[in-house]
């Protein structure tokens, strides 16, 4: 039998990391165009071939044999890609074919339609996008006039081979040390039991929610603010956010296709008592520092290869138009997913405004839950906008309105629950409802009704088998905790047996005030 050969180009540093994390997952690049003018659709997709035909990396395909951890960039003599026309109000739902360019043209109407793109993400990153239209822009110019655009790209294998000389290079050990010594032993791992986390998933299914904010914050204010937020949700101090860097360092990349960018670590100290103004120092003299070495980071130098930032942020500039011939190319809408994140914050700035992206992974939380984040960060932003000077724990993250439902609508909480259920029974009907919910947070720790619930059974036992009694006076003394309330239920639990009026004067007595019913 023979053997079956494969001939290509290792993988670059960015790409042996989407591999890595995201190898079960068919992730794939979107972008959505508008193009406004006299659209000819025929010459638009010889535009785009020739685009093709120019850049490999919209030609390659990657492939991988028995005993190969990693795939090969295989790259095609001539590159398919998959044309189709819509009208508005058709139907485009097709099976992806996951290694090709895939494109899409929706008709509005006879001088607006929208193109979509579709492809692997191991092809491409934002700016690649930009790059991209900017390239299809120049070609159909060109093919009006019956020319072809001749000048020399960057082809993306070439870059491969050198990024990944340049980290086995001696001369890199300088950069690569500045990245051990600045991670260190320092948490990746971000814990977020107040937004209700679920545990971690194999699986990974990104989602996002928008909105639309003030244009007057630089990156340096939202990052800092997106890391306030975070620390003062998951109760660390100590947090490391992943902050993307664009990864073209070099002028010959600045127009190059392909995936460059990648997520640098950025460690933060935020403490109570830390000004705003202080967090925002953190930010801005590590990110400034970050820029010169983000060549030089991988994640093999600081910890495992299939770790990953639990929160991450990216900053993007989307340009407002390309014009190079009778009509405009511009970036609607793209999605690239190039890394696995718990939360990812994503600031856009379009010609209309500034826009916000708050990426999750559903595994793992709630759309609900994101949609209130989403609130209390903007809230954050006018706040430390205002009085930057305050202290973390003085910025409001609940706005107004959130605010008086707390406090008032939520405080409604009388409910006839009937005259013969007992307390004990009321909360385990809620345990077998929602045993994996989380039913008590304090500080960074947690646990779930399932985890609460057996450890009171477990009091509840211990002190009947001392002794304990319907008699028996039964004193606590334990600081503010999760114990507290293990404590307490532990003796609810020990009470359980008793007439609904016994057990409301006994626990009159330990609580100190008058018990009613519905309390």
């Amino acid at each position: 039998m023979q053997n079956k050969t494969i001939e290509g180009y290792r993988l670059s540093p960015q790409q042996n990391r989407m591999w890595r994390v995201l190898q079960n997952e068919a992730h794939r690049a979107h972008c959505a165009i508008l193009i406004e003018g006299q659209l000819d659709i025929d010459l638009l997709r010889l535009a785009i071939e020739q685009v093709i035909g120019r850049h490999e990396i919209l030609r390659t395909t990657f492939q991988r044999i028995s005993g190969m951890d990693t795939p090969l960039q295989v790259i095609n003599e001539s590159g398919t890609v998959v044309f189709r026309e819509y009208e508005l109000g058709q139907s485009s739902v097709d099976a992806e074919e996951l290694d090709s360019l895939k494109a899409t043209v929706v008709i509005l109407s006879p001088v607006r339609h929208v193109l979509r793109f579709a492809l692997p993400s191991l092809c491409i990153d934002r700016i690649s996008f930009t790059n991209l239209i900017r390239e299809i822009s120049r070609a159909y110019a060109a093919c009006t006039r019956g020319e072809v655009v001749e000048d020399e790209v960057t082809q993306y294998a070439d870059v491969s081979e050198i990024l990944n000389d340049l980290l086995k290079s001696p001369e890199t050990k300088t950069g690569r040390e500045y990245w051990q010594r600045y991670v260190g032993q320092q948490p990746f791992e971000l814990h977020l039991p107040a937004l209700g986390e679920s545990n971690i998933s194999e699986r990974f299914s990104p989602a996002s929610i928008e909105t639309q904010v003030s244009n007057e914050f630089d990156e340096s204010f939202i990052l800092a603010c997106w890391a306030t937020l975070l620390s003062r949700l998951s109760g660390q101090s100590e947090l490391i956010v992943g902050v993307a860097a664009d990864g073209r360092s070099y002028e010959a990349l600045a127009e190059a296709i392909g995936p460059l960018a990648k997520f640098l670590p950025v460690h933060y100290q935020i403490t109570e008592s830390t000004t705003f103004t202080q967090v925002l120092a953190q930010t801005e003299e590590t990110t400034s520092t970050h820029v010169k070495w983000q060549d030089f980071f991988t994640w093999a130098d600081v910890t495992s290869d299939k770790s990953f930032f639990s929160a991450c942020f990216e900053l993007i500039d989307q340009p407002a138009r390309f014009s190079d011939s009778n009509v405009t190319f511009s970036i609607e809408k793209q999605h690239v997913c190039t890394e696995r994140f718990k939360l990812k914050l994503d600031c856009i700035r379009k010609h209309d405004g500034l826009h916000i992206e708050l990426h999750y992974d559903e595994n793992l939380f709630e759309a609900s839950t994101i949609k209130r984040l989403v609130s209390q960060f903007q809230t954050l932003l006018a706040g430390a906008a205002a009085t930057p000077d305050s202290t973390i724990s003085e910025l409001q993250i609940v706005s107004e309105p959130e605010l008086a439902q707390i406090l008032v609508e939520f405080n409604r909480t009388k409910v006839n629950h009937g005259t013969n259920n007992r307390l004990h029974a009321l909360f385990e009907s809620q345990v077998g409802r929602t045993p994996e919910n989380i039913a008590v947070v304090f500080g960074d720790r947690s646990v779930t009704y399932a985890e609460l619930n057996a450890r009171a059974n477990r009091l509840a036992y211990r002190l009947i088998e001392t002794g304990v009694g319907p008699e028996t006076r039964i004193a606590i003394c334990v600081e503010r905790s999760i114990e507290m309330i293990v404590g307490t239920l532990g003796m609810i639990y020990n009470l359980g047996d008793g007439e609904p009026d016994e057990i409301k004067d006994r626990l009159a007595e330990f609580l100190g005030k008058p018990v009613t019913q519905g309390s």
